[in-house]
């Protein structure tokens, strides 16, 4: 049986995890303190190769007018660029231009040296368990 004080453990430590990562991505210059969600729009179109507007508010879990905010910001600084639906002319596709897929790779390199240091802590064969762990979860 699952034990519920286990259960928060986890919850909380996932979500520390998390707000760590940030947190140092943060302080090392990796992005600002709204660029998360910018990143994770753009991981999200990069994925998809294309999205609606209707995914990046349903992955984000925001409401729509929120959801377009961000993209607008996105669209502006030339990170993301849109085209009407040949489908659908009321639905509108986003992509990554060039520049967005640059500063998207960019990114992620800088995410790759902060995990790396906080994976750091660990020895080969605790971050291979983890590993496992965490794909078991995902299955």
């Amino acid at each position: 049986m699952r034990s519920p004080a286990r259960i928060d453990r986890l919850t909380g430590a996932f979500a520390a995890l998390k707000r760590a990562m940030h947190e140092r991505m943060k302080r090392s210059g990796a992005f600002d303190p709204a660029s998360p969600a910018r990143y994770a729009v753009l991981g999200l179109v990069r994925e998809r190769g294309e999205a609606t507007m209707k995914d990046v508010a349903g992955f984000l879990c925001v409401t729509p007018p929120s959801a377009t905010a961000l993209v607008e910001g996105l669209v502006e600084t030339g990170l993301l660029a849109r085209r009407q639906d040949p489908k659908d002319r009321r639905s509108v596709r986003l992509r990554l231009t060039p520049k967005g897929e640059r500063a998207l790779s960019a990114g992620m390199r800088r995410a790759r040296t902060v995990m790396a240091r906080m994976l750091g802590r660990l020895d080969a064969s605790e971050q291979d368990r983890l590993i496992a762990l965490l794909e078991k979860l995902l299955v």
